[in-house]
Order: C-alpha cells, then structure tokens, then sequence
C-alpha cells in the first residue's frame, strides 16, 4: 500500500544523505591526520564541497515531502514515542541544513 510506505524518490534522498554524511565523517577524520596543513586544506574542500551537496540534497528531500508527505507513523507507538520519533527527525534537518554554512 503506497500510503504507508515512503516513496522511492524519498528513500533514495535518504540513502544518499546518509552515505554523504559518513562519507563527511570520515573525510573530516582524513584531514585531521593529513601529513601538512596543505594536504588539510585539499581535503577539507572536498569536505566543503560534500557539504554542499548534502544540503543540496536535504533541501530535495524537504521539498519532496511538501509534495509526498511521509506515511504515519505506526499505530501501536506511544505517544511519547510519537513526539521522540518527530522531535529527533526534526533536530536531524536542523543539523543538516544549519551545519553546512558553518
């Protein structure tokens, strides 16, 4: 039933924010054990660069839940449950569009 599923187009925003948010991790790690501050900077443009593709593709996936609303969330959740689940995925777009202009 497509109503209670998230749309193909959403979970592939979501897989690839993912992906690019550890790849972020571990770009960021590189560059703090990089052998010169050079060799830093190279590698904090490709993380500045990253960075502006996630926001990029946050800013799509924000967009795209405008026009797909995400499905319910399960019948048998608390309602604390409920507020967590919104709560934390609201603080995560927060992160990520506030994080990158940092």
């Amino acid at each position: 039933d497509r109503i209670h599923r998230y749309s193909g187009v959403a979970m592939l925003l979501h897989w690839m924010i993912a992906v690019g948010v550890f790849a972020q991790w571990r770009i960021a790690e590189s560059a703090e054990h990089a052998g010169s501050e050079t060799a830093g900077r190279a590698i904090m443009a490709n993380h500045f660069s990253l960075g502006l593709v996630i926001l990029l593709l946050v800013l799509l996936r924000l967009g795209w839940r405008v026009v797909r609303p995400n499905p319910p969330l399960a019948a048998h959740l608390a309602g604390g449950e409920r507020t967590l689940s919104k709560a934390t995925h609201s603080l995560f777009y927060v992160l990520l569009v506030a994080l990158p202009p940092a």
